[in-house]
């Protein structure tokens, strides 16, 4: 990850089943500078994701589907400009913290920070949208 995080003209990531085994992403500050789509799918090893102050400042769009050890995310409330998360069959809890993480911060913030559109799906006949 730190060495695609250093692409400068990289515009969208898909990490797909078996592309990436750790357990753990973490983006530092300065990391994919031109990324505008991020998609992390069925990486059933990875349990953290975790965004530093600075990284992936132009992100758009972040797709989430299937990572069913994830328990942890950091840091998503640093991207300024998120327009949407999308978290497909993800375990409840990992879904409840990135919809209370964007709520508290936004009611610390007094309204100043952005909050992204947040669609859950739990299976196709299920749907649920914040």
């Amino acid at each position: 990850m730190p060495m695609l995080g250093k692409l400068p003209k990289l515009k969208s990531l898909s990490l797909i089943y078996g592309s990436y085994q750790g357990t753990a992403i973490t983006c530092s500050k300065d990391d994919f500078p031109q990324l505008f789509v991020l998609k992390l799918w069925n990486l059933n090893s990875l349990e953290k994701l975790d965004v530093e102050n600075g990284a992936m400042r132009n992100l758009r769009e972040l797709e989430i589907r299937s990572c069913s050890n994830l328990e942890t995310t950091t840091g998503l409330t640093h991207l300024k400009i998120l327009q949407e998360i999308k978290l497909t069959n993800m375990p409840k809890k990992c879904t409840d913290d990135i919809v209370n993480n964007f709520a508290a911060a936004v009611a610390q913030s007094a309204g100043k920070i952005h909050s992204p559109a947040i669609k859950i799906e739990y299976s196709k006949s299920c749907q649920m949208k914040l």
